[in-house]
């Protein structure tokens, strides 16, 4: 804490992280308002629990990482602790899935921070963008803030997947999937030595010379069309055909 003058009690904590789960539910325009008294949005199971001043102490002098300990390489040191804390959880029982995702996700925040993205057309357009490993069904295993670009072989979308994969393990146990964004030649031929299934959608500009017809040649095509190629040396098999727009799997 800030200001060793403030009584702080674990079942304060512990009311103060309910709260911050429960607000972020049930969502209302101003922090104030959890605590009116008026009939419209009053709310008696937080100000039963703490009240407004107690809520502000605590959110304005906890830490959750130790400052004389900073990793300078990790903008997120300050919430890593948790977000450990958060993953270990998810995971106590294991990974369990045979089928399992990986996907962007934004996390809405307005304030100021060094990783805070814009990203146009999207439903969430200011915030954080994090790394989801989930389940088919949306069970989360994983997750991780995007920090910035990272030199790697496989760059910065296959590093992802890279270091998700890392909590499985038995790679031949479990199917994995993601998008165009995280996909290449390089990637599959990689999780294939490693013994993992992948499939996932392809940009034109990384399938490493593969020769399926070409997207403008396919697009001409009957809707249904459809072109194949399969690598023997790492069994990878390419597919594009022509539906709405041209799409590529590998």
């Amino acid at each position: 804490m800030n200001r060793p003058n403030i009584c702080i009690t674990i079942q304060d904590i512990q009311r103060f992280i309910g709260i911050l789960l429960f607000t972020g539910y049930h969502s209302l325009p101003q922090e104030r308002m959890y605590w009116s008294n008026d009939s419209d949005i009053s709310i008696p199971i937080i100000w039963d629990t703490m009240t407004q001043l107690q809520f502000r102490n605590l959110k304005y002098n906890i830490h959750l990482a130790d400052n004389t300990k900073i990793d300078i390489h990790d903008r997120f040191y300050k919430v890593r602790p948790y977000i450990n804390i958060l993953n270990n959880k998810f995971q106590q029982f294991g990974i369990f899935k045979h089928h399992l995702s990986i996907d962007e996700q934004m996390i809405p925040y307005r304030g100021r921070h060094s990783c805070k993205m814009f990203i146009n057309r999207k439903p969430i357009r200011f915030g954080y963008k994090s790394w989801i490993f989930a389940s088919s069904d949306g069970y989360v295993f994983s997750f991780d803030i995007y920090q910035g670009k990272s030199e790697n072989k496989y760059e910065l979308d296959g590093n992802v997947i890279i270091k998700l994969l890392k909590a499985l393990q038995k790679p031949n146990y479990h199917k994995i999937y993601f998008d165009n964004f995280f996909s290449s030649f390089k990637l599959l031929s990689y999780l294939k030595q490693m013994g993992y299934f992948a499939t996932g959608t392809v940009k034109d500009n990384r399938i490493e010379h593969c020769p399926v017809e070409s997207i403008k040649v396919v697009a001409k095509k009957e809707r249904g069309y459809y072109d194949y190629r399969f690598e023997k040396l790492c069994e990878i098999f390419v597919v594009r055909w022509n539906d709405n727009l041209v799409v590529t799997v590998a």
